[in-house]
């Protein structure tokens, strides 16, 4: 696990590969209810299952928890914003 402890705006950022979320992708499915039908039976269906990077940040005690891709993208805004 690959941590990154910085600073942003005055608030102690941690950058960690953990913050990801999962998403599925039912493009590869004829008929999406069906499939969600014959999966509650336990039947295996054509999804594929991902990880991608959280788009939110979260802050416990001061201190912001953020995927790094995330970070990237709310430091370039940020620069962009003050110039």
């Amino acid at each position: 696990m690959k941590q990154n402890i910085e600073t942003f705006m005055g608030m102690r950022v941690i950058s960690t590969l953990m913050m990801v979320e999962w998403k599925e992708d039912w493009s590869r499915v004829r008929s999406p209810s069906r499939a969600r039908r014959r999966m509650k039976c336990g039947f295996h269906q054509n999804i594929v299952k991902s990880q991608v990077p959280r788009k939110d940040a979260l802050i416990i005690n001061g201190t912001m928890y953020v995927h790094p891709l995330t970070y990237v993208t709310l430091k370039t805004q940020a620069e962009l914003e003050n110039d």
